[in-house]
């Protein structure tokens, strides 16, 4: 804004004006297109935490079944032989 200011107070002359704002849309042009890839890795990087959190989590929930079930099944074997009388 502060250009067209300028342009309208008679400060910088036309084709000054038209420099700065074609340079000003120039560098918004740029910024938008950042800005549109950042957003866009944000977001593959959120949906790739979120599957790989998944895939961890399905694991860990796997590997304690599998492991609580022997656990419980040779605490009941060990309960059951201290019960047998000698």
């Amino acid at each position: 804004m502060e250009a067209y200011e300028h342009y309208s107070e008679g400060e910088i002359s036309r084709e000054e004006f038209i420099k700065v704002r074609d340079r000003i849309t120039a560098e918004n042009a740029a910024l938008e297109t950042q800005k549109a890839d950042l957003e866009k890795q944000l977001s593959e990087l959120a949906q790739a935490s979120s599957s790989e959190l998944h895939e961890v989590a399905a694991a860990a929930d796997m590997f304690f079944r599998q492991e609580t079930s022997p656990i419980r099944c040779c605490s009941n074997l060990l309960s059951a032989s201290m019960s047998i009388p000698v």
